[in-house]
C-alpha cells in the first residue's frame, strides 16, 4: 500500500458526520491553542463523543470508546464546577447515557460497553460536578442501569 494514502483527504460528501465533528473539535483546539480544556466550552468538547454515544450507526467498540473518553474526562477534571457550562455538560453526559445505542457486535464486545455504560454512570454521580445533575437525568440513568 502506498504511503500517500494517509496523505490525501477523503471527500466530505463521503466521510461520516461523526468522524467530521470529532476532526473538526481536534482543528478547533489545534488552531486555538487552548493550554487547558477548562478554556474551552464544555459542550462544545463533549458533544462529538455523545454524538457517538447515541448514534445507532456506531458498532460497540467504537461506542465503548466514545465512553472511555467521557468517563477519562470526568475522572481527570476536565469538567469542573467553574467550567464553562458544567451543569449543561454533565446533564448532557446523563443523557446520552440514557440514549445510549450501538449497532451489536459480539457478546463479548457487547458485554463490555454495557459495563462502560455502568461505570461512567457511577462516576456521573460521584464526580466533582455530579451534584449538577438534574433529578430527571439522574431517574433516567439509573433506569437504564437496571436494564443493563
Amino acid at each position: 500500500a502506498s504511503p500517500l494514502r494517509f496523505e490525501k483527504e477523503m471527500p466530505l460528501h463521503a466521510e461520516s458526520p461523526l468522524l467530521r465533528s470529532l476532526k473538526s473539535l481536534h482543528d478547533q483546539l489545534t488552531i486555538h491553542g487552548y493550554r487547558n480544556l477548562s478554556e474551552v466550552d464544555t459542550v462544545h468538547f463533549l458533544q462529538p463523543f455523545l454524538d457517538i454515544v447515541t448514534s445507532p450507526l456506531t458498532t460497540g467498540p467504537i461506542t465503548g470508546a466514545a465512553l472511555s473518553s467521557l468517563h477519562k474526562f470526568l475522572l481527570y477534571g476536565f469538567v469542573q464546577t467553574d467550567s464553562k457550562r458544567a451543569s449543561e455538560g454533565i446533564n448532557l453526559i446523563a443523557s446520552g447515557i440514557s440514549n445510549c445505542v450501538f449497532e451489536e457486535t459480539d457478546a463479548y464486545s457487547d458485554e463490555v460497553v454495557l459495563m462502560k455504560v455502568l461505570e461512567l454512570s457511577a462516576l456521573c454521580v460521584r464526580c466533582d460536578v455530579g451534584h449538577l445533575l438534574n433529578r430527571d437525568e439522574i431517574s433516567l440513568v439509573f433506569i437504564k442501569c437496571l436494564h443493563v
